[in-house]
């Protein structure tokens, strides 16, 4: 290349640059033919990105060297981005309005309250109320067919309650998206089953003492009446975590509590208050309702999942902090479930 002021060979200013005729040190024909091809080169890798479409090509500097320092321009960025907001928007499911929906799961209830039902002599229910009773040990003589005497050694110390089926009813609305309000109530019929034990005087022929394992089955309908919070996540257009917590108001009510010996069942509830029972006379009973209104607090966590606007189905865990009012067995304790929620709004558009 050559050196030094050099005259223009067409003495006019360049068409391309919009410079004078002479350029200290370079020749202007060789300047504009290697901007020229770069101009080409980028605009072509341009145009196959599909981010420069020909009506912006205006906008481009006037001096091709600086689209090497030029940043790229923002509104083809900015438009994708626009472009993915609004299909996210468009295809996320609408969840705000009033939602209606089922519950069922498996509820497992605290051992805790269980331990109502054990027939220890500090409960409300002894076992001691069939056993030490006259007309009753002579009945269970002739039942179970012992010599003498009927001791009773152990009672039940780790009663549990079985896994029990747990359905209901709630409704929420969501005020948006993210947040809404619920009311719900679920029914759950609890049972608790174990052994207790009692040594008998052997028929004078035996010499070892007998020693006998019988039953004790106590029923429990449990109620929870709860108002809470539900604050969503979203995870994508129709998935969501969801955090709830409110009050929770149970109501717990003993249906029965019996021990079974040889075939038999006596219930350890006493009916009769301070009379003694006498067989086959009439003697006057009394409703006796054991169990009571009780309070707490319930968390949930799952993941709802939107079939459409109409319809979803959200399967969570459920923990429960509450009191369980059965007398002697009342302090707070923790119980928890696994649900599966169906929420409805118009069933008619499912």
């Amino acid at each position: 290349m050559r050196k030094g002021p050099i005259p223009s060979p067409f003495n006019i200013p360049c068409p391309t640059f919009n410079i004078p005729g002479v350029i200290s040190g370079y020749d202007p024909c060789y300047l504009c033919d290697m901007s020229s091809s770069k101009y080409l080169l980028i605009l072509s890798l341009a145009l196959l990105l599909g981010e420069a479409p020909q009506a912006q090509t205006s906008a481009l500097p006037e001096d091709p060297l600086l689209m090497f320092s030029a940043p790229r321009s923002a509104i083809p960025v900015e438009a994708a981005r626009r472009r993915r907001s609004t299909f996210r928007e468009q295809d996320t499911v609408d969840i705000t309005g009033w939602r209606y929906g089922l519950n069922i799961g498996f509820y497992f209830g605290n051992r805790e309250s269980a331990g109502f039902y054990s027939g220890a002599e500090t409960n409300e229910n002894k076992l001691s109320y069939v056993l030490n009773n006259s007309y009753r040990y002579d009945e269970l003589r002739q039942l179970i067919n012992f010599a003498d005497t009927m001791i009773l050694l152990e009672t039940p110390t780790r009663m549990t309650y079985d896994p029990a089926l747990m359905v209901g009813f709630l409704a929420k609305y969501n005020f948006s998206n993210t947040m809404g309000f619920f009311f719900q109530f679920n029914y759950v019929k609890l049972k608790t089953t174990d052994f207790f034990s009692v040594e008998i005087d052997p028929q004078p022929f035996l010499t070892e003492p007998d020693i006998r394992l019988y039953g004790i089955v106590g029923q429990e309908e449990r109620v929870n009446v709860e108002l809470g919070l539900s604050r969503y996540l979203p995870l994508g257009p129709k998935t969501r975590l969801f955090l709830e917590g409110g009050l929770n108001i149970n109501d717990s009510e003993v249906k029965t509590h019996d021990i079974q010996i040889e075939g038999r069942t006596y219930s350890l509830i006493n009916v009769y208050g301070s009379q003694t029972y006498v067989p086959n006379t009439s003697l006057q009973s009394y409703e006796v309702r054991q169990g009571g209104i009780g309070f707490g607090a319930f968390f949930t966590g799952g993941v709802q999942l939107s079939f459409n606007e109409n319809l979803s189905l959200d399967p969570g865990l459920s923990l429960w902090w509450k009191r369980i009012n059965l007398a002697g067995y009342d302090a707070y304790t923790p119980h928890w479930a696994i649900t599966v929620r169906f929420l409805f709004r118009d069933l008619g558009n499912i």
